[in-house]
């Protein structure tokens, strides 16, 4: 796997009017120039799904890396039902998720709308002011985050980083999904829905971080 890093992202593969489905097919026929193809397509878009979560250019390196390396194993298994992008796509947030859960250092930050969503969800989960969290510290209120994203599915997260993070909207998520707008409306409202409660639960049990 080594070969296929930075080094091979980092050749000049001239294959722009190469079709996606040859490239995988040539890819995962184990041709190395289809396989860093796939990398300087995508490498910025995996950098910035990181890098938005982590909020440290190193971190988000190696998240970037292991996304890839993960790619590479798994791109036999990849049947073409969802675009590329968006199955890397998804693949990268996962791995970026994983990142920062089993972080033991407390030293990345979560940032972004989605942050500032949680004192809304610390509000209306009714906690009141004398027992809230204290989240001010940027890195307790992504410790926190973490903890709360834990409750939504792998599809949930996925809708809530691109609506709240990144700022698309529901038509734009329902293009990207192919799911139609209402039912993205639909998730997106479970998924808070389901934050709420588990912000709920978090207090309820003493688990907030203090």
């Amino acid at each position: 796997m080594a070969q296929f890093g930075r080094t091979a992202a980092n050749r000049h593969v001239s294959s722009d009017n190469v079709s996606e489905a040859e490239i995988v097919r040539r890819a995962k026929a184990g041709d190395e120039q289809a396989y860093a193809e796939i990398i300087q397509r995508h490498q910025n878009m995996v950098f910035s799904v990181a890098y938005r979560m982590v909020r440290r250019r190193i971190d988000a390196e190696d998240v970037a890396q292991q996304v890839f390396a993960k790619i590479f194993y798994a791109l036999k298994k990849f049947d073409m039902r969802s675009s590329l992008s968006t199955w890397i796509y998804r693949i990268a947030l996962n791995e970026t998720y994983d990142y920062l859960r089993k972080l033991k250092t407390r030293r990345v930050l979560y940032e972004g709308d989605l942050g500032q969503h949680v004192d809304e969800v610390i509000e209306d989960s009714a906690i009141s002011a004398d027992r809230a969290p204290r989240i001010d510290e940027r890195s307790e209120k992504r410790d926190y985050l973490v903890k709360l994203l834990a409750h939504v599915s792998e599809q949930e997260r996925m809708l809530l980083f691109q609506k709240e993070v990144e700022g698309r909207t529901v038509r734009e998520l329902s293009n990207l999904t192919g799911i139609n707008e209402n039912t993205i409306k639909v998730k997106l409202f479970r998924a808070r829905k389901k934050l709420v409660k588990a912000a709920s639960k978090l207090e309820a049990g003493n688990k907030l971080p203090r």
